[in-house]
């Protein structure tokens, strides 16, 4: 158990494997799911209803919340997705038994709740001191889809090992509360808590992520003032100590030169219609309109980008052109878009018994109250955050061992009296039982990182043009991903459109027609998937242009498709219209393109079309 749950606090932070469509969720899920599972599996293989056990209330709220789970993945529009998570972030049925399972791993280690939570924060400051360099300019690597913020130079915002700052931050305002809290109570080495805080805390304010700063406000503030008063402190020089440090950690971002650029972002907090505040308040009211067609499960755990153009507004793509979000930047919209009234009611059971568990384990835990105040202070900080943000991987791993160490310092008694009883014959069965459980679940997210890594191999190597790439070597990559996961979309997807640059970039026809099976399969399997039927018209786009008169009507009856799926993307009229320009029908590209301005009309793609159909003669009669 202690194993597990220091290898998945430690490696949800640190983890990734480049070369993957997503190096950083992916590989952080695959690991969590793994180790978890294997305790679930390991428990319930021992039986953990003995009389000897007692199941308190946060062991139910966390069991409710599976069983929640599985029915709304049951219910799902995409069953199979749900279960196995999207690519982005793998957030299905399985991750929530891996996060249930670290939950159990923390919860049954009750001696080892000090060196669990040391090693989450010695990983968190190897993310932190990454993310440093990155913010001073003096990273080795050169990262593609970096975030940045264009209002300070632009200002490359720091990831570190997250792979998104605003994840980065989550970790490391959880991270400056638990060290915050270890500053006044421990008794040697103060210094290097301190320091650790100091690190934390200047990290999340470059993050600019506005979320994690009111969750590090809120989670150093509680977490400190817990300690601090468990000290015999007066309110008065709680709130001098709070205070002195926030100034000193402020003037020293101003002397580096952050200055500048934290006013900025602050400004907009203060100011939430502008800069990127008005796109993350058209997500909240896309996921309220996705809550409002599901309201009682939702769409599915993992399903929020698969719906998202379903329900998406205009407004949104005008602040944020082109852009499909996986996650509603809101754990409790998240929840009520994806599992509905049923889960948010599961959520709040949980957080309502997270608090019960806080209290005990303060009243018991006398001898550990500074570490009982930096796992409260962290889960509320990571609670704070979550609210205007996700938590990725990393950060529901940090929640679910904070919660489980909270329960098992509020029950050493218990934990240590079940772990006698239990016969060493059982207990080496139970293990054995959770190995071969974690075997298996890993070797699935093996297969699932083969899969990824094939695709990307795929994409990487497909031609741009004529001569360019290694369109053999991309081939050949195309087709793995499909057969490692053929119960996946997306391999299918990325196969199609690597056939259609090799087609584009000189092979002809030939490739086509497999492409149109990648595609057509890929529908197939997930019918909700919009982008699936755009792939089948670029098919048929091409084909079009190599003279198939019958193929643009096929490519409108799937673009019309896709449009149903998503209204509102105004990227599937305007390449239909482009098609119908480069094949001499301009006339039927006009309305695609004043559609299109009428509803984005800063799109300047959409304005040069539509000078472009305006002077374009009309050379080729419509087919049919």
């Amino acid at each position: 158990m202690r194993l597990v749950a220091r290898a998945a606090l430690a490696g949800s932070i640190l983890l990734f494997l480049p070369g993957l469509l997503e190096q950083f969720e992916a590989p952080k899920a695959a690991l969590v799911r793994a180790l978890g599972i294997a305790v679930l599996a390991s428990l319930a293989f021992a039986g953990v209803q003995r009389p000897r056990f007692q199941w308190r209330a946060l062991d139910l709220a966390v069991a409710a919340w599976l069983l929640v789970e599985i029915v709304c993945t049951i219910a799902s529009v995409s069953p199979r997705l749900s279960f196995f998570g999207d690519t982005k972030q793998r957030e299905g049925l399985l991750t929530s038994f891996g996060l249930a399972g670290v939950y159990w791993a923390a919860r049954a280690d009750a001696a080892s709740v000090r060196g669990t939570l040391t090693l989450g924060l010695a990983a968190a400051t190897i993310a932190a001191l990454y993310a440093a360099l990155q913010a001073t300019g003096l990273d080795w690597a050169a990262w593609a889809h970096i975030a940045t913020y264009e209002r300070a130079g632009p200002f490359m915002r720091p990831f570190g090992t997250l792979g998104h700052p605003n994840v980065l931050g989550v970790v490391t305002a959880a991270a400056a509360a638990t060290a915050a809290a270890l500053v006044f109570s421990a008794e040697r080495r103060r210094w290097l808590w301190a320091t650790l805080a100091a690190l934390f805390l200047a990290v999340t304010a470059v993050t600019l992520s506005r979320g994690a700063w009111l969750g590090a406000l809120a989670g150093v503030s509680v977490a400190t003032f817990l300690t601090l008063r468990a000290r015999g402190l007066a309110p008065r020089r709680v709130a001098l100590w709070l205070g002195g440090a926030a100034a000193v950690l402020i003037a020293v971002l101003v002397i580096v030169g952050f200055g500048p650029t934290l006013l900025r972002r602050l400004g907009e907090l203060l100011h939430p219609e502008s800069g990127s505040a008005r796109s993350r308040l058209e997500i909240w009211r896309i996921a309220a309109r996705a809550w409002q067609a599901h309201p009682w499960l939702g769409v599915g755990p993992d399903a929020f980008e698969l719906m998202f153009q379903r329900y998406q507004t205009p407004e949104y793509w005008r602040f944020e052109w082109a852009t499909v979000p996986a996650h509603a930047h809101s754990i409790y919209l998240h929840v009520l878009a994806t599992r509905g009234v049923l889960g948010l009611a599961a959520g709040l059971a949980v957080l309502v018994a997270g608090g019960l568990a806080a209290q005990q384990a303060w009243q018991a835990g006398e001898k550990e109250r500074g570490w009982i105040a930096g796992a409260i202070g962290a889960s509320l900080a990571l609670l704070v955050a979550g609210a205007f943000g996700a938590l990725g991987i990393a950060g529901a791993t940090w929640l679910a061992v904070a919660g489980g160490s909270l329960m098992a310092l509020g029950a050493k008694r218990e934990v240590a009296a079940r772990e006698k009883s239990r016969a060493p014959q059982r207990a080496n069965a139970a293990r054995l039982a959770g190995a071969v459980a974690g075997l298996l679940v890993a070797v699935l997210g093996v297969v699932q990182l083969l899969a990824s890594r094939a695709s990307f191999e795929a994409l990487d190597w497909a031609p741009r043009g004529p001569g360019d790439g290694d369109p053999q070597r991309a081939l050949n990559a195309s087709s793995r991903g499909p057969a490692l996961t053929p119960w996946d979309d997306q391999p299918q997807y990325y196969r199609a459109e690597t056939l259609l640059r090799i087609a584009a970039a000189g092979a002809g026809a030939e490739p086509l027609d497999p492409a149109e099976a990648a595609a057509r399969r890929a529908i197939r399997l997930e019918p909700q998937r919009a982008l699936d039927y755009q792939c089948l018209a670029s098919v048929e786009l091409a084909r079009a242009r190599l003279g198939d008169s019958g193929a643009l009507v096929r490519a409108r009856q799937a673009f019309d498709r896709a449009a149903h799926l998503a209204p509102y993307n105004a990227l599937l009229w305007l390449q239909l219209a482009d098609a119908e320009i480069a094949l001499g029908q301009p006339q039927d590209a006009l309305p695609r393109i004043r559609h299109a301005l009428a509803l984005y009309p800063d799109a300047a793609v959409a304005r040069a079309m539509l000078e472009r159909a305006q002077a374009a003669p009309r050379t080729v009669p419509p087919p049919g």
